[in-house]
């Protein structure tokens, strides 16, 4: 993760506190709602902890950002690692942006989501939504990649494609905070719009990287490798 240049990185290591620690740089989060801290790690062989969320009311919020969402994107990629409780249940585990653009990654009947939309200054394919199954206390490592020069939104899993979308442009600004663990404000889903805060998450999150570049196929399979 290092070697690529994260513009924010949340190890979601911490042993106490309220502080979600941005490793690379000064863009900290904070833990609402008393998450558990030091719970497992989903990194192999790396002693560093992960955050535990109860899908009551925990959520870790982040403040909107240059670094990441306000003045608008054209190369972008969103990387984490999780273990689900439940896959059945709507439950947010990455979101930024509100219902006008953003982009998104969460759970619902037994999928996961990756989205991206633009409604303010439309894309051609004004919205995406792409989905692959998964399974409940399974480790899973998601990357949600956006090339507006090249009009594609990428989607993997466990390092492997699952989805790629055509028709895709530069990102706007977006507001509406960044939400980790849960809905934080507003988001975008297949289904429609939704406002205020929840579909909370319940299970562990890790390692949360953010790059204002566009991951390529071989070092997302090679994070995935490291990651294993």
């Amino acid at each position: 993760v290092a070697a690529d240049g994260p513009t924010v990185w949340w190890r979601l290591g911490e042993a106490s506190g309220t502080v979600a620690d941005d490793n690379v740089g000064s863009l900290n989060g904070t833990y609402v709602g008393g998450p558990t801290l030091g719970a497992a790690g989903l990194i192999a062989h790396d002693s560093d902890t992960s955050v535990s969320f109860d899908g009551a009311n925990d959520v870790v919020t982040v403040p909107d950002s240059s670094l990441i969402n306000t003045g608008g994107r054209s190369r972008h990629t969103i990387e984490l690692w999780f273990n689900a409780t439940n896959v059945t249940n709507r439950q947010v585990i990455y979101e930024q942006g509100g219902t006008g653009r953003g982009l998104a990654i969460y759970l619902d009947g037994g999928n996961l989501y990756f989205a991206g939309w633009d409604l303010n200054t439309p894309w051609p394919t004004t919205t995406v939504f792409m989905s692959t199954p998964v399974t409940a206390g399974t480790t899973h490592h998601a990357v949600l990649a956006l090339d507006g020069p090249g009009g594609r939104l990428n989607a993997y899993l466990d390092g492997v494609s699952v989805g790629s979308a055509t028709g895709v442009a530069n990102l706007g600004s977006h507001g509406s905070d960044i939400g980790i663990g849960a809905m934080n404000d507003a988001t975008r889903f297949h289904t429609g719009t939704a406002t205020g805060s929840g579909f909370r998450f319940t299970g562990r999150i890790d390692e949360v990287a953010i790059y204002n570049q566009t991951l390529n196929p071989t070092r997302i399979a090679a994070h995935h490798l490291a990651g294993i």
